[in-house]
């Protein structure tokens, strides 16, 4: 994008013109978040019970005496070594938010399908606290829409309110609000998926701030254009030691999001142009640190289908559904 130099008057007036945009679409998400609060209700009256570090606990437990809960819906499928990288670029962005979350009632727990072991070394990998369990092979998220069946995905999965034939995952990202009455009956009041999630990831707002903005492509993918900050992939400012990881954590990061597998080198991608390609060995699914988010040209199922031939989990963050 070519931008046009100007006078502090001229600019002043371009921004006054975006700031009357800004201002309206504030008021817009004011009325959407009035409109979201007065959802109606469905009454929860299945009883889910969910593994933890801790041992089992229903979903009333992880309420955690508040009367209002947030479920993330994460994606770590329990034959994943790791978690989804765009999962982990939201969540990255909880723990510090969370006391705001309880001082206000509100409980925030993530969920996934993967073994409380592997959530667990995840976890610590990560370097988060706030609280995972695991729904194992439980109903809770095929009811909520995240976790499909191969013959499901077939003949139609309904994902982000409609029904879908093209899903090739196994798991896709959402998130689930829930309520309860002093009588202790819970009941579901809300969900988003896909790009709704985008609503809760204050790095994309700071990142719109900025002139050269989320760096994404065309595609939508954020690994679209050139990587700046140590090496390629490195987040700007974040130590990164001789493996590629981030010395804070030991994890592998593009703009805050860790990659899914075991720990690897940055080494084994290259940069090039505006793209980071993958390397042989991470064509043949060893290594996947500088895997695109999107491979070009494919769109979100032939990219998927990519993944999935490469027996690597979906990069959630930058397909748009």
């Amino acid at each position: 994008m070519t931008h046009e130099i100007v006078s502090e008057e001229q600019w002043l007036e371009a921004s006054r013109a975006l700031v009357a945009e800004e201002k309206a679409l504030s008021e817009a998400r004011d009325r959407l978040a009035a409109k979201r609060r007065a959802m109606p209700w469905v009454r929860v009256e299945k009883d889910y019970v969910f593994d933890s570090a801790d041992g089992r606990a229903s979903l009333a437990d992880l309420f955690d005496g508040r009367s209002q809960l947030i479920i993330y819906h994460f994606m770590f499928a329990p034959d994943w070594e790791a978690g989804c990288p765009g999962c982990s670029f939201l969540s990255d962005q909880v723990d510090g938010a969370r006391q705001h979350f309880e001082h206000n009632d509100l409980t925030w727990v993530a969920v996934s399908r993967a073994p409380v072991d592997k959530i667990e070394a995840y976890r610590k990998r990560m370097g988060w606290d706030f609280r995972w369990v695991s729904s194992g092979d439980g109903d809770f998220n095929y009811d909520y829409h995240v976790s499909f069946g191969e013959k499901q995905r077939k003949a139609g999965a309904l994902y982000n309110f409609e029904m879908r034939t093209d899903l090739e995952m196994d798991d896709l990202p959402g998130t689930s609000a829930f309520i309860r009455d002093a009588d202790g009956a819970i009941y579901h009041s809300y969900s988003s998926y896909g790009r709704g999630l985008e609503a809760v990831l204050p790095a994309y707002g700071w990142l719109d701030m900025a002139a050269k903005g989320r760096a994404e492509g065309a595609n939508g993918s954020r690994r679209s254009a050139p990587v700046s900050g140590g090496r390629a992939g490195g987040p700007a400012g974040r130590p990164v030691d001789d493996a590629g990881g981030s010395r804070r954590s030991g994890r592998v990061s593009v703009l805050g999001a860790p990659l899914c597998g075991r720990r690897s080198s940055h080494r084994r991608g290259r940069v090039r142009g505006h793209g980071v390609e993958p390397s042989s060995a991470q064509a043949a699914g060893r290594g996947d640190s500088a895997s695109p988010v999107r491979w070009p040209g494919l769109g979100l199922v032939g990219t998927v289908r990519a993944y999935r031939a490469r027996g690597v989990p979906c990069r959630s963050t930058g397909i748009r559904t």
